[in-house]
């Protein structure tokens, strides 16, 4: 799952523990991405750690998506996010 090596885990010599720090990094990612406002797709599918599931669907409806797990083996889950539907209750009369 990660692109960039993570020389600041314990495996490459580094403080932090290698799993912690990944599921962290793998969050903010996420978050990045719901949080863009030029994002225009309406469902996408991302692995996960299954323990961060939870986290996951938090900051999921922070942004107003939803998560669903597809599929679970081992440690690692793999997660639907569909943005919601929102209903305004503004009143759009002139």
């Amino acid at each position: 799952m990660m692109k960039l090596p993570m020389i600041v885990t314990t495996s490459q010599g580094g403080p932090y523990p290698d799993e912690p720090f990944q599921a962290g990094y793998s969050m903010a990612m996420i978050q990045i991405k719901l949080a863009d406002p030029d994002l225009t797709t309406q469902t996408f599918v991302v692995p996960a750690y299954s323990a961060s599931v939870p986290q996951l669907d938090l900051i999921a409806m922070a942004y107003g998506w939803t998560t669903k797990v597809l599929h679970t083996q081992d440690e690692w889950s793999c997660v639907l996010l569909t943005r919601d539907s929102m209903i305004s209750c503004e009143n759009t009369e002139g």
